[in-house]
């Protein structure tokens, strides 16, 4: 969900910095659907692992 709202907000943000015009040096933004599925991709099993890793050690503990 996160993730969604994040690639949204800078498809956003490149639209209205298209009107800004060209700065020498830099190329003009782009949203590549590889990258974002990437980075989606990458998010997502880190947060996976974030949150398994330490709920399944906590459930092997003994009860106190």
């Amino acid at each position: 969900m996160s993730g969604g709202i994040g690639m949204g907000g800078a498809a956003l943000l490149m639209f209205m910095m298209s009107g800004v015009g060209e700065v020498p040096g830099f190329r003009s933004s782009y949203h590549s659907f590889m990258s974002a599925t990437l980075a989606i991709g990458t998010l997502a099993i880190a947060g996976i692992v974030a949150g398994i890793y330490p709920a399944r050690k906590a459930a092997m503990l003994q009860p106190v």
